[in-house]
C-alpha cells in the first residue's frame, strides 16, 4: 500500500507492506511502515540523475522479472483538489490520463492472465490537497527474485569486475 501525500513545504511517500500467506485462511505474517520524503524537486532530480545510468544498465533484468509477475489485484485512487474549480477539472483530467498510461505501460510488461484494473479519479471542488492510493497483490515465484536479485548485484558498479577476475566469466 502506497500513499502519497504532499504537504506545503516537501513531498513524502509512507509505504506499508504487507506479508500474507496465501489460499483461503490467510494471514499477515509481517507488517512494516516507512515514509520517504523529498525537501525539494531539486533534491529529487539529483537523486534521478545520480541513479540513471544504473537503472538503465538493470533494464533488461527487471522487464524479464515483470514477464514472470502475475497480478492478482490492482487498485489506484487519486484526489485531487484546488481553490480553482476549472484547475481542478484539467488536473483530474490529466491524472486520468497519466494514471491510464502508466497502467497500461505496466500491464504490457507483466505475465498474461492478470485482473484488470481499478482506477479512479476523484475531483475535489472544496478542498486543496492531493492524495493517492495503491494496492496491489501480485504473485511470483521466489527462484525468480533470487535469480533476478543475483543479476543487479553483478550489475552494481565495480562487482562485475571482482566476479569475473575470479571466476573467469
Amino acid at each position: 500500500m502506497l500513499v502519497l501525500e504532499q504537504k506545503l513545504t516537501q513531498i513524502s511517500l509512507t509505504t506499508r507492506t504487507e506479508l500474507e500467506t496465501g489460499g483461503d485462511s490467510s494471514q499477515e505474517l509481517m507488517g512494516r511502515s516507512s515514509k520517504f520524503s523529498i525537501d525539494s524537486i531539486q533534491d529529487a532530480l539529483r537523486m534521478i540523475e545520480e541513479w540513471w545510468p544504473y537503472l538503465k544498465r538493470i533494464r533488461t533484468h527487471i522487464n524479464n522479472f515483470l514477464r514472470h509477475l502475475r497480478l492478482e489485484r490492482f487498485v489506484w485512487r487519486t484526489g485531487i483538489g484546488t481553490s480553482d474549480a476549472a484547475a481542478t477539472g484539467l488536473l483530474t483530467g490529466i491524472a486520468w490520463a497519466f494514471m491510464g498510461g502508466a497502467t497500461s505501460f505496466f500491464y504490457r510488461k507483466i505475465a498474461s492472465g492478470w485482473s484488470p484494473p481499478e482506477l479512479r479519479v476523484e475531483p475535489n471542488f472544496k478542498k486543496e490537497g492531493f492524495t493517492t492510493y495503491l494496492d496491489c497483490i501480485f504473485k511470483i515465484r521466489v527462484g525468480h527474485i533470487m535469480v533476478t536479485g543475483f543479476k543487479l548485484l553483478l550489475e552494481k558498479p565495480g562487482l562485475r569486475q571482482v566476479f569475473r577476475r575470479q571466476w573467469k566469466l
